[in-house]
């Protein structure tokens, strides 16, 4: 996994999540840069996003902090270990998620 904020943050994500495994922080954002993923007001406020948050505030589940750049909107890069790309995908908005079947058929 890898994130672009600063390493302070990769423990209170540990803490949120429960994910265990390896962490890497890029917090110079080239890798975000290089990705092509997006950062702007549209895409945070979208109506897929409002969508979103309209559907996790219904069920309980919505976001209690922020950590970061709202802005940033994030995706899923799949790299396979000969170093070859299965997957991509960048979010165009909030709540915009990759079908985790597909992740998963990447990894496979």
């Amino acid at each position: 996994m890898i994130g672009n904020g600063p390493h302070f943050f990769i423990q209170g994500f540990r803490e949120d999540v429960g994910y265990d495994g390896i962490i890497y922080t890029d917090p110079s954002l080239k890798s975000y840069q290089v990705l092509n993923f997006k950062r702007d007001l549209k895409s945070f406020l979208g109506l897929k996003s409002v969508k979103e948050s309209l559907r996790a505030l219904t069920t309980g589940h919505m976001q209690q902090k922020t950590q970061g750049d709202a802005l940033q909107q994030g995706g899923v890069l799949v790299i396979s270990p000969q170093g070859t790309i299965p997957y991509l995908h960048v979010n165009q908005e909030a709540g915009d998620h990759a079908p985790i079947e597909q992740i998963l058929k990447a990894c496979s």
